[in-house]
């Protein structure tokens, strides 16, 4: 798992840990233990949820939002503001 890099904790810093968000190849190479940087409050998990490219995520169109009420929800929300008017 991917670490980012939060700057909080103890001094800001460990000697030898780059001070960045950490891929899972820099973890591998460095011979740093996940669980202590975390628990060290420099570093938290990042989770994926979606394997796609960042290109593909940034380009997709959002889907199109409900309304927030029915039509039928509308009209009875009317008429109740009409009898309370009169």
């Amino acid at each position: 798992m991917a670490l980012k890099y939060t700057g909080g904790g103890y001094g800001g810093a460990i000697n030898g840990v780059p001070a960045r968000d950490l891929t899972d190849e820099d973890i591998k190479r460095l011979g740093l233990d996940e669980d202590a940087l975390i628990k060290g409050g420099l570093y938290a998990p990042v989770f994926y949820s979606d394997t796609r490219p960042l290109s593909e995520l940034e380009s997709s169109e959002p889907k199109s939002a409900k309304p927030a009420y029915s039509d039928k929800a509308k009209r009875v929300v009317r008429s109740s503001k009409a009898e309370s008017e009169d």
